[in-house]
């Protein structure tokens, strides 16, 4: 009777540590979720809610979300999934409505920091926004803030404390003279509120107290 006892003791000793082990592996069997580059508070929880679904059902979800660059699930020694997510970092805010990054990828605003380049202007002219940043801001010795198209006046520049008019198709020369106008504004020390290019005569040059 006493050895059936001790049998039964340890047998139940087992079935405590084999039930305890299984919950243990349950209880930790979530998936685990590597950001490689920064995102936003919505942008987690949104792969947060669809993590727990088999490695086929999740790969199919994360190539439908539009703002990842690069995922990779991996299945670890322990049996835990690992995923690894790269997302597309934005160039710029479009209409306040699309991300932008470098290869022209247009996708869904999350949230945003405040000092992303913000630009509005009609669809049609997508394709010109890229050669103002780039010819622009390689002239300028300090960072665009907003990039505005108004139908009259044609193409608005804002930094933090400056504004250039561009008007409607900046030219080669254009640059060029805002390349010259720079030069003299910064080797003499110079800060004006407005540059205006958009006159066949020279560049206005405004300063607003």
């Amino acid at each position: 009777m006493m050895k059936w006892l001790e049998l039964l003791s340890k047998h139940k000793v087992v079935l405590i540590i084999v039930f305890c082990l299984v919950n243990q592996i349950s209880a930790n069997n979530g998936i685990e979720i590597n950001f490689l580059n920064k995102v936003s508070q919505s942008q987690k929880i949104q792969i947060i809610a669809i993590a727990n679904q088999n490695t086929h059902s999740l790969s199919k979800a994360l190539q439908s979300i539009e703002w990842i660059e690069t995922f990779e699930i991996q299945k670890t020694i322990f049996g835990k999934t690992l995923l690894q997510i790269s997302a597309k970092i934005p160039l710029l805010v479009l209409n306040d409505t699309f991300f932008v990054d470098k290869s022209m990828n247009f996708y869904k605003v999350h949230e945003f920091e405040d000092d992303l380049l913000r630009v509005n202007c009609p669809e049609y002219l997508f394709k010109d926004i890229f050669y103002l940043i780039n010819n622009v801001q390689e002239i300028l010795n300090f960072s665009l803030k907003t990039i505005n198209y108004d139908v009259i006046e044609g193409w608005h520049l804002f930094s933090h404390s400056m504004q250039i008019k561009l008007g409607h198709s900046p030219s080669f020369d254009e640059l060029e003279t805002l390349t010259k106008t720079m030069e003299y504004l910064y080797s003499n020390r110079k800060f004006p509120s407005i540059i205006d290019l958009r006159s066949s005569s020279g560049v206005a040059i405004q300063y607003v107290q």
